[in-house]
């Protein structure tokens, strides 16, 4: 695209169609980026979905006015939820067996020994799926870990039953050279069944951390779909690459109209032809063809070359120079050029 290469009675208007576009183009993109530099404190987000990597991090902790977790355990159920608390399938550990240990926790300012439940890398087995949070314990709190850090979910006392349903979502951004995302959880109560524990109790692989025995305070989690929402924040940088791709497709539409309006003076020509002539890779000369190729309306004719020890004949000789304006060469009487 270059108005230098339009004929003299068309060059202006092809001057202004090309430093229109692009003084127009010009101007979009400097505001577009002007709005990348203004909103960087609210840059605009992807949204993806993945598939879920594990069922969150928990703790099953005392309760700070009761100091004693008597034992903790977890289950996750091999079939699917059916509704309530019915779960089909079986109770399995964790791949790394059932045996719970307790570490301290800081929550609320208190130091709480709590039994860690780490489910970050356990999808599963079937969707929707469930599986179990068990405690011995005056009254217990369930934590899950999200975004980082502990918030409590549930408080219950023995033989308590719950039913919560959980929500996974990831949340992070791209700077282009680096990226970070955190998982976010949440639950949603759905059940709760003050005496109902006794019922289900054969679903956890319990672990005991003292000899005196409590009834069983059971959470059931819920999960509906395997799959995960990833929302993803941009930084300047990301925003700026596509950019510059959208001005890779701007430019190219300018080349689209400006030679559809300005279109070639003699797209017939031999020079045209020449121009477009191709061959195989490996098969290309260096110089300029001897002969021109004629383009026959198909497809354009190879140029004709000749070696050192060729001469060009006798007509095509005499034509060129006639056509050149160049005087035929004397000849000796009686003898006519061809």
């Amino acid at each position: 695209m270059d108005y230098r290469c339009v004929e003299t009675t068309f060059k202006r208007p092809a001057c202004l169609l090309q430093f229109g576009m692009l003084g127009s183009m010009a101007v979009v993109m400097a505001y577009r980026a002007y709005l990348i530099i203004q909103k960087a404190d609210h840059p605009p987000v992807e949204v993806e979905v993945e598939s879920a990597r594990g069922s969150g991090k928990w703790a099953i902790c005392e309760h700070p006015d009761f100091r004693t977790l008597y034992g903790a355990g977890f289950g996750i159920m091999s079939g699917q939820w059916l509704g309530g608390s019915a779960v089909s399938g079986q109770s399995l550990a964790g791949q790394d067996g059932s045996k719970l240990s307790t570490q301290v926790i800081e929550f609320g300012g208190w130091k709480l020994s709590c039994a860690i439940v780490d489910l970050t890398s356990h999808p599963l087995q079937a969707y929707p799926g469930a599986f179990w949070l068990c405690s011995q314990a005056a009254v217990t709190w369930f934590l899950l870990e999200t975004d980082k850090k502990w918030v409590r979910v549930a408080e219950h006392g023995p033989g308590h039953l719950a039913v919560q349903r959980l929500s996974m979502q990831r949340y992070g951004w791209d700077w282009g050279y680096d990226s970070n995302h955190s998982d976010v959880f949440a639950t949603l109560p759905i059940i709760e069944n003050p005496k109902g524990a006794r019922h289900h109790q054969k679903h956890c692989h319990m672990t005991q951390f003292e000899k005196k025995r409590q009834d069983a305070t059971l959470l059931l989690i819920v999960i509906d779909s395997p799959h995960v929402i990833v929302t993803t924040s941009l930084g300047i940088l990301p925003q700026m690459t596509s950019l510059l791709g959208t001005l890779g497709g701007l430019m190219t539409v300018m080349g689209l109209i400006f030679t559809t309006v300005f279109v070639q003076k003699y797209p017939d020509s031999n020079v045209v032809a020449t121009f477009r002539s191709r061959t195989l890779i490996g098969h290309q000369e260096n110089g300029n063809p001897a002969l021109p190729p004629q383009d026959d309306g198909k497809c354009p004719v190879p140029p004709v070359t000749y070696t050192s020890q060729q001469q060009l004949p006798n007509k095509v000789v005499t034509r060129a120079r006639r056509q050149s304006g160049v005087p035929p060469i004397p000849v000796p009487p009686g003898i006519r050029h061809p």
